[in-house]
């Protein structure tokens, strides 16, 4: 009987675990079956011998352990680990090969990437959130306001308010272009209601001069021959009731004088030959023994004059005032002033 023995010195697997170059916080482990620790790094002198199978993890490794596997567990320090560990059979024996690696260390180029691309991704957001902002300033808000200011202007009586041209991009600019169209119609309405309105105060006040001068010319004069031949009538003939005939001459008289204040109220013929200070102070002199009023006119310069239509215009204007205030103000004294800033 002869019997052959071959040792392996553990030294020499502590010396391989050190040649390894695991990297900080590294532990590397080798345990034979029944769990005594045969190599260790680091501190091999403190562990070599010693049973492991109550120490984590490497009690669960052997235990557990049929296959490769990783676990996670604290060391005795307390620090956490992700192990990896692998059973071997040689010999007739069974091993175990157990790495464990510090978690912290072994996410931290994980974790420093995420950090930079949340780094990265959070600055992307910021220079996103300010070109939003920008672009929203230049292409939503402004030409927004814009029209808004343009659309009030426009609903205060502003028909010269736009837009602008190419100050919104797309549906706004659709939109704004929209608006100035609108505008330039109104206003072009405006002009064509304004020069029609001239128009009609023209044809107006030409008519009034007409019938105004139909009145005094034709029917005053008529009754002035009516009121004449009564008057020698009276005269010349022996009457034997002479009132019916001044009574007759009484009417034409009133008549006469009624068709002259509605011909003067019509229009006039002082205004186009007197101009427009002349003209105010007999109709203001006129209104006020007519009605009771107490009237005071003020006329600076005194030689004012005007063209046709704006004496014409003003005159009216005094004229309703006046014709208002004896009807419905029930007030005794009225005052007119009229004044030129020399632009006209």
């Amino acid at each position: 009987v002869a019997l052959v023995a071959a040792g392996l010195d553990l030294g020499s697997l502590g010396d391989l675990a050190d040649r390894s170059q695991l990297p900080d916080g590294a532990i590397l482990a080798i345990l034979n079956g029944d769990g005594t620790i045969l190599a260790r790094y680091p501190k091999p002198a403190q562990f070599i011998g010693t049973n492991a199978r109550d120490l984590p993890p490497f009690g669960d490794a052997i235990h557990n352990a049929t296959e490769p596997g990783v676990l996670r567990a604290n060391t005795l320090a307390g620090i956490p680990h992700v192990f990896g560990f692998s059973p071997l059979t040689f010999g007739g024996g069974r091993f175990y090969i157990i790495v464990g690696l510090n978690e912290h260390n072994l996410m931290e180029p994980a974790n420093h990437v995420l950090s930079d691309n949340l780094k990265g991704f959070g600055l992307a957001a910021i220079v996103a959130f300010v070109l939003a902002a920008t672009a929203g300033e230049f292409f939503l808000r402004r030409p927004i306001e814009r029209m808004r200011l343009t659309a009030e202007g426009i609903a205060a009586g502003d028909l010269t308010a736009r837009v602008a041209p190419g100050s919104a991009p797309g549906e706004l600019g659709g939109l704004a272009r929209a608006i100035d169209d609108m505008a330039d119609g109104l206003q072009s309405r405006e002009r064509r209601l304004a020069s029609l309105s001239r128009r009609v105060l023209e044809v107006q006040e030409l008519e009034r001069r007409a019938i105004a001068r139909e009145l005094h010319d034709e029917i005053g004069q008529s009754l002035t021959a009516i009121k004449l031949m009564l008057q020698r009538h009276r005269q010349v003939d022996e009457c034997e009731d002479p009132k019916p005939i001044d009574e007759l001459i009484e009417v034409s008289d009133r008549t006469l004088q009624q068709v002259r204040g509605l011909s003067l109220d019509l229009r006039p013929s002082m205004l186009d030959h007197l101009g427009l200070p002349a003209t105010l102070k007999w109709y203001v002199d006129r209104e006020s023994e007519r009605s009771g009023l107490e009237a005071t006119l003020e006329v600076e310069p005194e030689n004012l004059r005007l063209d046709p239509q704006r004496e014409t215009a003003l005159f009216r204007i005094a004229q309703e005032a006046l014709t208002n205030v004896s009807r419905h103000s029930g007030a005794t004294h009225v005052a007119l002033a009229l004044t030129s800033n020399g632009k006209v």
